[in-house]
């Protein structure tokens, strides 16, 4: 039996080996994208950029090129690039303009740089075999779709700043923007050839229920689990009742980079706060008394002087966040422009019965990939919006009167056809939050 046992292992290493050779050859032999540089960056969106940056760093002798080793380069390539705008750049703008709108953007600008950094770095292979399965090769789709999220949000930040100062940071980042673009059109390109290799052929991505893939079975099973039955590891309450009066002293609490989920039970009340979860600040479960009763609430916004993504009330960027049973507003009222409840960048994230009320620019949804089901959102003009891969399911969407004639539900901001990125409405209500008079309300932009 021992000797039987030894052979089954041994022939399913030999049928793995394989696989990975096939994979691999699937991708190098015999197709013409991997037979000249020229080839490669035809297939991308900026193809001077792309051959410009990488032809320096090859091997110009070689008949075929190592699909895996164009990738890393291409993703090294812009990690250099948008360090050096980071640095330089950033310092420049620093010492010309003082005053404090300059101030926030500059700030914003950096913690996007900081995401944008941190999401290419791990995209980086480490061996080649890695990407014979799907959910790498998804997983750095996602995430490199996410740096030009992020890149975007900087260059978002500056719409109110000076013309000379908003043309230096697009010109800057220009580059950085296309040299991204490339390892999206590489790793993009693999995937579609590795689609038909063995490994694709019997690997299930989808289900037939409702809940997306990457949402585990015990995941589910925690949010389906009565509030009542949760044992948290910190415990919120305004009256002084629990472990700390505020969301953030317990956000603060978690361990940075642990892969262990760490549960927190928000109580009864209204915190008036701005809460950012780091993103080193991984796998937290939020839970409340209700969305109406539970409520994290703040007023910041665009009109009074807090650039886009620093106005909202609450900021989530750490993977695996998960809120159930809470409410998020932005009371700072239609005449004050963009002002958002909820910015989430987390990726795999899921927001479970919870209510998000503003008005411009409600929710960002602004990259990754994220789940909402038993939702309430309100607003009035691009109130879902973002690069996200978001799916919104049974939620109400009710609309809010704007100050003009016009609503908007959507403004996905998808700018790259390689990216993964889209809003997905399913089984959902839409309709008027109160009287809206003759405003004409519409789903998305043209």
């Amino acid at each position: 039996m021992t000797n039987l046992n030894s052979f089954f292992f041994t022939m399913k290493i030999l049928s793995f080996m394989l696989t990975i050779f096939i994979g691999l050859s699937h991708c190098k032999q015999d197709n013409p994208f991997f037979t000249s540089l020229k080839a490669i960056c035809d297939n991308t969106l900026h193809p001077n950029t792309c051959y410009d940056s990488l032809f320096p760093l090859i091997d110009s002798n070689q008949n075929t090129y190592d699909p895996y080793f164009l990738y890393n380069t291409s993703i090294q390539v812009a990690m250099d690039e948008i360090s050096r705008v980071n640095v330089n750049f950033m310092n420049i703008l620093e010492n010309i303009y003082k005053n404090t709108y300059l101030s926030s953007v500059l700030e914003s600008c950096r913690d996007s740089m900081s995401l944008a950094l941190y999401n290419l770095n791990r995209s980086l292979l480490t061996n080649g075999s890695a990407l014979t399965t799907r959910e790498t090769r998804t997983n750095f789709r996602v995430w490199i779709s996410g740096v030009g999220a992020d890149l975007q949000t900087c260059k978002d930040g500056f719409k109110y700043a000076p013309n000379e100062a908003r043309d230096l940071v697009f010109m800057k980042l220009d580059k950085a923007s296309k040299l991204v673009t490339t390892s999206l059109a590489i790793i993009s390109k693999i995937d579609q050839l590795m689609i038909s290799s063995p490994e694709n052929l019997s690997d299930d991505h989808f289900r037939s229920n409702w809940e997306p893939d990457w949402l585990s079975f015990g995941e589910w099973k925690i949010l389906d689990t009565t509030n009542e039955a949760m044992t948290p590891d910190a415990v919120v309450a305004v009256d002084g009742s629990g472990n700390y009066k505020t969301v953030t002293e317990a956000i603060n609490a978690v361990p940075l980079g642990s892969d262990k989920r760490f549960v927190i039970y928000v109580k009864k009340g209204v915190y008036k706060e701005n809460v950012k979860v780091d993103y080193r600040t991984l796998n937290v479960l939020m839970y409340g008394d209700g969305m109406n009763e539970t409520i994290v609430t703040g007023n910041r916004s665009n009109k009074t002087g807090s650039v886009t993504s620093f106005s909202s009330t609450f900021a989530a960027y750490g993977d695996g966040f998960t809120a159930k049973d809470i409410g998020f507003q932005n009371t700072a009222g239609p005449e004050n422009d963009q002002a958002m409840a909820l910015l989430t960048g987390s990726d795999r994230s899921v927001f479970y019965r919870c209510q998000f009320e503003g008005y411009q620019d409600t929710l960002f949804t602004q990259k990754n990939r994220q789940f909402y089901r038993d939702c309430k959102i309100y607003g009035t003009v691009d109130f879902i919006f973002g690069e996200a891969a978001v799916v919104i399911q049974n939620s109400d969407i009710l609309v809010r009167k704007p100050l003009g004639p016009t609503a908007v539900i959507t403004g996905q901001g998808k700018s790259d056809p390689n990216s993964i990125s889209g809003i997905s409405i399913q089984s959902c209500s839409i309709d008027a939050a109160e009287d809206i008079g003759d405003v004409k309300a519409f789903l998305g932009r043209p």
